[in-house]
């Protein structure tokens, strides 16, 4: 026999497991590589068919290819230079180098049912709305669709998305954010009504802008962490339990939920025991920036914000920031506090109180700091 070289009984045995496994996968290789050749107008029509079922606006491919070696074990179905446009403005909710539809060899059965994994890679998405209310997005509903069935609904396990803006621009609500996603990675699963996402990510905030009067919130700051979301589907709720994630390298902790159903409301909550102050005012406006500039703490802070709101227009959230410390060392142009301990709450509503020119004025007159904090409030 071939392995009858091997003197050694367990080594004997291994060898021979080992090469009933390379010749296994081999076989599932050459099987899928057949399956694939009789099939794929089969499967490109699978790939095409439900990118368009659902999609009202016209849909650009410059090239299909289909690979059973590089991904093993997955099938790969690469579509490249992608381009989605919808059919009022003629723009392009998706532009994107490669999007990625990969099959486990191992449910070549399932096909229809089953995609292990979705890539995207180099492109934009943009997600835009009009002054009268249009939004690109709605492109993606036929009119007189009929709701899709379970049987008819795919099963995606994970979604990996690499070098892709992501753009929402809001013209009826004055709202432009714009992020820039370097990675990121989600794992998928489905257990009855809910659907568990574990999400890892590396992307930069370029503008978050609400107000554009007041300017943008974490402006060009990077955000990295995982994310462990879980989206109910018959309650249509989007929760995030506890996360750790870091916002140019300061660490937070961050729970969120958002309901998706006629409440169209969110809860968000971001909190750490130990933030640069520095870093915590980094994420506020231009201008808030400049107003909390002249002030600077020598240790960390205890930050909790609170932000209870709605999804719908001409409804301002609920904000709750506070700031505390205890024997810290306040600084300013012109005092220095040796054993600053306070609390600042509700700090968004300094704006219109605590400023520049008052800062000063206030610690000319050698305020104490316990009077200070009805000023701060």
């Amino acid at each position: 026999m071939i392995f009858s070289f091997i003197k050694n009984k367990v080594l004997r045995i291994t060898a021979k497991v080992l090469a009933a496994l390379v010749c296994f996968i081999f076989l599932l290789l050459l099987v899928a590589s057949v399956y694939v050749r009789y099939n794929k107008d089969t499967l490109l029509n699978i790939i095409k068919t439900n990118i368009t079922k659902n999609v009202s606006g016209k849909l650009l491919i410059k090239d299909i290819d289909v690979s059973t070696i590089l991904h093993f074990p997955n099938i790969a179905v690469d579509l490249t230079n992608v381009e989605l446009l919808d059919s009022v403005h003629n723009k392009a909710l998706l532009q994107c180098g490669l999007i990625s539809c990969r099959f486990s060899i191992f449910k070549l059965w399932d096909i229809q049912h089953q995609v292990s994994k979705i890539v995207l890679q180099n492109g934009k998405i943009s997600l835009l709305t009009d002054t009268s209310g249009y939004s690109n997005i709605s492109m993606l509903t036929k009119k007189g669709q009929v709701k899709t069935t379970q049987n008819n609904s795919y099963t995606v396990h994970r979604v990996e998305i690499e070098n892709v803006d992501f753009l929402v621009n809001n013209d009826l609500k004055k709202k432009d954010y714009e992020f820039h996603i370097n990675d990121l990675s989600a794992s998928i699963d489905q257990e009855d009504t809910a659907i568990n996402f574990e999400v890892n990510q590396n992307i930069i905030i370029r503008k978050l802008i609400f107000n554009p009067e007041r300017g943008s919130f974490l402006e060009n700051h990077s955000v990295e962490g995982k994310l462990d979301l879980s989206f109910n589907k018959q309650t249509k709720t989007l929760a995030c339990s506890e996360s750790a994630i870091t916002i140019n390298d300061q660490p937070y902790y961050i729970t969120a939920s958002f309901q998706l159903n006629q409440a169209q409301a969110f809860h968000l909550d971001v909190k750490d025991k130990s933030v640069r102050y520095e870093k915590g005012i980094g994420v506020l406006t231009p201008r808030l920036r400049q107003l909390l500039g002249s002030i600077q703490l020598k240790d960390p802070l205890t930050v909790h914000a609170v932000i209870d709101g709605w999804l719908t227009k001409g409804r301002n959230p609920l904000v709750n920031i506070e700031w505390q410390t205890k024997n810290n060392e306040l600084r300013t142009a012109l005092v220095v506090f040796n054993n600053a301990s306070f609390n600042i709450s509700k700090l968004l509503s300094l704006g219109p109180v605590l400023n520049q020119s008052r800062i000063p004025s206030m610690l000319s007159k050698k305020i104490s700091l316990a009077k200070l904090q009805p000023i701060f409030r």
